[in-house]
């Protein structure tokens, strides 16, 4: 069945959303800035070989897709996810296993279409840090990881259906 006609009269185009493509890597995406100016860390140069796609966007910004990793500091467990589409959007994230030993969260087994196939040793894994205000304490969203494959330049932030995992992990005082 076809969703468009074709006649010498018009056409007729359908209305359905076109499906999302499969996972590819970003070589030859001509839509990137060749800089992003965040107000946190000023004037970035987009390298495209940095760049990470998120198909689906992060939880609540579906539309920013493009994001380099930083470092927040040298050494620090911190990062910062930046997005390329909008220079004021960054979110902290970091190795949920620099502060929680045993996550080992199970990851979906579909992922690889998410994420482009990978090895174990592709595979970034972090999770997104909040510091609530007047709290004094991060928090880890544990129940939501941030899955990059650092071969393929693709990621996607996942929501895992294990009540185990909280939303809002708080991180002991001087962690």
């Amino acid at each position: 069945m076809s969703t468009a006609k074709s006649s010498t009269r018009g056409s007729r185009k359908s209305t359905a959303k076109p499906p999302v493509p499969r996972a590819k890597t970003l070589t030859g995406f001509a839509d990137l800035p060749a800089a992003v100016e965040s107000p946190r860390f000023g004037r970035l140069a987009v390298e495209p070989a940095k760049v990470i796609t998120l198909q689906h966007g992060m939880i609540g910004f579906p539309q920013q897709r493009h994001f380099i990793l930083l470092d927040h500091a040298p050494g620090s467990p911190l990062h910062w996810l930046q997005s390329v589409d909008e220079g004021g959007l960054a979110f902290p994230v970091a190795s949920p296993l620099h502060f929680v030993s045993d996550y080992r969260p199970a990851l979906p087994s579909d992922l690889a279409e998410l994420v482009g196939d990978f090895g174990d040793e592709d595979l970034w894994l972090g999770v997104v840090v909040s510091f609530p205000p007047g709290q004094g304490t991060a928090t880890l969203n544990l129940k939501a990881p941030v899955v990059l494959n650092t071969r393929s330049r693709l990621g996607a932030q996942l929501v895992l259906d294990d009540p185990s995992l909280p939303l809002r992990f708080v991180l002991p005082a001087g962690a």
